[in-house]
């Protein structure tokens, strides 16, 4: 109840009147966008979309940007479409609806909504993080549906991936993948049921247009990207807190003098009480922007965070921490070249080193390209004019 109260005191609550005048309209349009609020940034657009909007300008494709509301995430973006009275309403409706899963439910939800406010249509729909999809299939069964990657495809989190198969909702909302590079693809069509993908998912490349570097050496300040998530069990977070802790306080023992700026996740979201790793003297909250972190330090560290291919991009390389014995996504299922060492102490003695720095550096973003290869414009144009043309 707190969570729909905090929808309804927002300041832009009364703006999401604004998609429910779309829907009713007798209007067509290329392509709607549609984000959870907690990809936002300070941007006017999130930055997982900003080449995909980009393209859409230059190429005179028409779209609509709608965002999701997360009453945990502070930062609204003023220029897209907020959701917030349609999204309420669809979670009340979830209580009234039956199906066999959520899927289901919500594809009954949206063909209700279908018959009785929907006369816009929209050519493409393009999802981040598979939100509100299956309502976006019953509300437009003509429509194509996208999915944008966001961050790392695993086993360990529902999603594209249920186990060893493909989710049987991409199969069932006829949704097709718009993913970041080659690896991936072929990761996801060697799974069972992932003969879908052939013909179903477009390699449109990640939010990222080229590589660059911004560092040569390590300067002894190191982004510290936490894995504190609401998608943990508090078992596990509570391992990487105390891990943490633990990390933190060989540092304060050992002769090295570094400086680590620490940025929690995106989907913190009061999961766990973490202010005791701020006690020590050389750390302190990292910036909000990326770039600024990126700026002042020339390595990163983290379990698993997707930061990874973000510092990579600049040039920069990451040291995994490996607290957890079961969650090594990028080791597990990735292959990333990450750097044998008795101790993460003895890791950041050896990038002191100004070779052995730059030659991990070269290695990881070799690695990256495949997993992670910049945004291919005429890619991602080709597939709406091929949608377009049928």
């Amino acid at each position: 109840m707190k969570y729909l109260l905090n929808i309804l005191i927002s300041s832009l609550f009364f703006r999401s009147f604004n998609f429910f005048k779309v829907l009713l309209s007798k209007k067509k349009t290329d392509v709607l966008l549609y984000y959870p609020q907690h990809f936002n940034t300070q941007a006017k657009t999130p930055f997982i979309l900003d080449k995909i909007i980009d393209t859409l300008k230059k190429n005179n494709f028409s779209y609509l940007l709608v965002e999701e509301p997360n009453p945990q995430h502070k930062i609204r973006n003023s220029y897209a479409i907020p959701n917030d009275l349609f999204w309420m309403i669809v979670i009340l409706l979830r209580k009234f609806f039956r199906g066999d899963d959520y899927s289901t439910i919500d594809k009954k939800i949206g063909r209700f909504f279908s018959r009785f406010i929907v006369n816009h249509h929209f050519s493409n729909i393009i999802t981040v993080s598979q939100s509100f999809q299956s309502i976006f299939r019953g509300m437009f069964p003509n429509s194509e549906i996208f999915d944008y990657q966001h961050g790392l495809i695993s086993k360990q989190y529902f999603g594209y991936l249920d186990g060893e198969r493909l989710s049987k909702t991409i199969i069932s909302n006829q949704c097709k993948l718009l993913l970041y590079g080659v690896g991936v693809q072929q990761k996801l069509i060697k799974l069972k049921f992932g003969n879908y993908l052939k013909e179903n998912s477009f390699v449109i490349g990640s939010p990222y247009e080229s590589f660059q570097k911004i560092h040569n050496y390590f300067n002894h300040s190191v982004l510290f990207s936490l894995q504190f998530t609401s998608s943990h069990t508090e078992k596990e977070n509570r391992l990487f807190l105390n891990k943490t802790i633990n990390f933190f306080e060989n540092i304060e023992q050992s002769n090295l003098r570094l400086k680590f700026y620490v940025k929690a996740h995106p989907r913190h979201e009061n999961c766990i009480d973490d202010s005791k790793i701020y006690n020590y003297n050389f750390v302190q909250r990292a910036p909000e922007s990326l770039n600024e972190c990126f700026k002042l330090c020339s390595l990163h560290i983290t379990e698993y965070s997707t930061v990874v291919f973000d510092a990579l991009m600049k040039g920069i390389p990451t040291i995994l921490t490996e607290f957890s014995g079961h969650l090594n996504i990028l080791v597990d299922e990735y292959r990333f070249p990450k750097i044998k060492s008795k101790s993460l102490i003895i890791l950041f003695k050896k990038m002191e080193d100004k070779t052995f720095y730059q030659s991990i550096c070269e290695e990881q973003i070799r690695w990256s390209k495949k997993i992670y290869s910049p945004f291919k414009e005429d890619n991602f144009k080709q597939v709406l004019t091929n949608n377009s043309d049928k």
